[in-house]
């Protein structure tokens, strides 16, 4: 198998002395045993890091490369947040493999965190990244024309000639020229998973589920309201689809609580 180069990712980190800067990710996929290998990023992160990006992109469906991934963030020796670039790493691997065209994110930028709770059932959920609007404010003035960044943050104000695309999951990525279509994804996929569980009787996995549709269906309103607009018959429907089950869900929790009461 030759040696395959990924399109150059961008991210952004900020330094020591609190300058951001534009960061670059290359991978390269090449012949040798499995293994992954990640420069430039802190020691403190490399560990995690790694299970973190592989276990996202094997609980999102996509197939890990069978033999040597080496994945270099420059420059390698500045101070960085790791965290804020494993979205970008996640990216620069699935484009080495195939799995996404790097012509995607020509003139873009990445940042993100991947879920780190350990639960492989969330694995591949993109968490909010601090210090966002600061990073995407230097991402602009450096030709940056797209930048796609955590659903999960709501902080960003609009920037002339800066594209906004806002991801909740690894797999959004397959999908970003889709306006907010990932998002209404999103929560369809939350209401199946939470009717699936909804007679589990299982009080701690109903309010979880509560939980996760409120915030997606605050993320799709924050889109809208960012982008001054009335919500499209796609996104009333999920919106009201998610209400109703967080409801159902209230009520189910509502009827655990009577029953303690009564035994009580």
């Amino acid at each position: 198998m030759a040696t395959k180069q990924s399109a150059t990712l961008l991210c952004t980190a900020i330094d020591k002395d609190g300058e951001p800067y534009t960061t670059q990710i290359v991978t390269f996929i090449s012949p040798g045993l499995p293994y992954f290998s990640l420069i430039g990023m802190p020691d403190t992160f490399l560990s995690g890091a790694r299970e973190r990006i592989h276990t996202a992109m094997g609980a999102q469906g996509f197939t890990w490369p069978a033999t040597r991934v080496t994945a270099n963030i420059m420059p390698a020796s500045r101070h960085k947040d790791g965290r804020a670039h494993e979205l970008a790493v996640t990216a620069s691997i699935m484009c080495a493999s195939g799995i996404l065209d790097p012509a995607m994110f020509d003139h873009a930028a990445l940042i993100g965190r991947l879920d780190d709770d350990g639960d492989w059932h969330s694995g591949g959920r993109i968490q909010r990244v601090e210090h966002l609007p600061e990073l995407v404010r230097h991402l602009a003035t450096q030709d940056v024309r797209t930048i796609i960044i955590p659903a999960a943050n709501t902080d960003v104000e609009p920037i002339d000639g800066v594209r906004f695309i806002r991801v909740s999951t690894l797999a959004d990525l397959t999908s970003i020229d889709e306006g907010t279509l990932p998002a209404c994804d999103h929560i369809d996929r939350l209401v199946d998973e939470a009717r699936s569980i909804m007679d589990t009787r299982q009080e701690e996995l109903l309010d979880a589920c509560i939980r996760e549709l409120e915030d997606a269906v605050d993320t799709l309103n924050s889109v809208i309201e960012q982008e001054d607009r009335d919500p499209n018959a796609r996104e009333s429907a999920a919106i009201a689809e998610a209400e109703q089950t967080i409801d159902e869900l209230q009520g189910q929790l509502d009827t655990l609580d009577d029953k303690e009461r009564e035994e009580y």
